[in-house]
C-alpha cells in the first residue's frame, strides 16, 4: 500500500506560497485522491510489489491510467520536500554546492530564476517544472513536462520541481502564474536540492 506521506512542515506555516486552505485543497485532497487511486489500481496485481519507480517506468506506455496516478503521488512527494517554511533575509543567493553548478549553467542566481519562471510560463495548460542534471552533458538544465510526466527512467535526474497545475495554486494566486513562481522561488528548500546533487 502507498501512503500518503507526512509534510515536512506544517500547513499553516507555508504562507505566503500556500495558505491554509490552499495546501490543505493540493495535499489532503489531490496528492489523497492520487494516492487513493494508485492503491487501487495495484490492488491484487503484481504491481503491488514494486516500487514506486518501477511502476512507473513499466505503465508510461502500457497503463497510462496507472501511469498518471503512480507519476503524479511521487511528483507531489518530491515537490513537498522541495519548499519550505519563508526565511527572513536574501534568498537570491544560493549558498550550496550546487548554488555553484547553477552559476556555472547558467550565469547568475537571477539567471536561473529568470529562465526557470520562463520555462514554467511556457507551460500550456497542466504540467511541471523541473531542474535536472542531463545525465549525458552533466550541466543543469530546466526542462518542462506535461500533465503527469516526469524524468523517473530518462537521462535526466531532477533536482527541483514546481507544480504549474491549475490546483496546486489557484486558491492563492488565481491566474497569475508568474507571481506564484516568484513566490515559489523565495521559498525552495536548497538543502533538499543539495542532498540531490549529493546523491545523483
Amino acid at each position: 500500500m502507498f501512503e500518503l506521506p507526512e509534510l515536512p512542515y506544517k500547513i499553516g506555516n507555508m504562507e505566503p506560497l500556500f495558505s491554509k486552505e490552499q495546501l490543505r485543497a493540493h495535499y489532503a485532497g489531490n496528492h489523497a485522491k492520487y494516492v487513493e487511486k494508485l492503491n487501487n489500481l495495484t490492488k491484487g496485481t503484481p504491481h503491488e510489489q514494486q516500487t514506486l519507480e518501477q511502476i512507473i517506468i513499466e505503465s508510461r506506455t502500457e497503463d497510462r491510467n496507472l501511469f498518471n496516478n503512480a507519476a503524479q503521488h511521487w511528483n507531489h512527494c518530491f515537490l513537498w520536500n522541495c519548499i519550505k517554511p519563508e526565511a527572513a533575509g536574501s534568498v537570491i543567493k544560493i549558498d550550496t554546492e550546487v548554488g555553484n553548478i547553477i552559476r556555472r549553467d547558467f550565469g547568475t542566481d537571477l539567471g536561473f530564476h529568470s529562465a526557470f519562471i520562463t520555462a514554467a510560463m511556457g507551460v500550456f495548460g497542466s504540467g511541471w517544472c523541473w531542474l535536472v542534471l542531463d545525465k549525458d552533458t552533466k550541466k543543469l538544465k530546466i526542462t518542462t513536462t506535461a500533465n503527469a510526466e516526469n524524468p523517473i527512467g530518462t537521462n535526466e535526474y531532477p533536482l527541483l520541481t514546481v507544480d504549474i497545475w491549475e490546483h496546486s495554486h489557484y486558491i492563492d494566486f488565481q491566474s497569475k502564474r508568474n507571481d506564484y513562481l516568484k513566490r515559489f522561488l523565495r521559498q525552495v528548500n536548497w538543502g533538499f536540492v543539495a542532498k540531490r546533487w549529493q546523491g545523483r
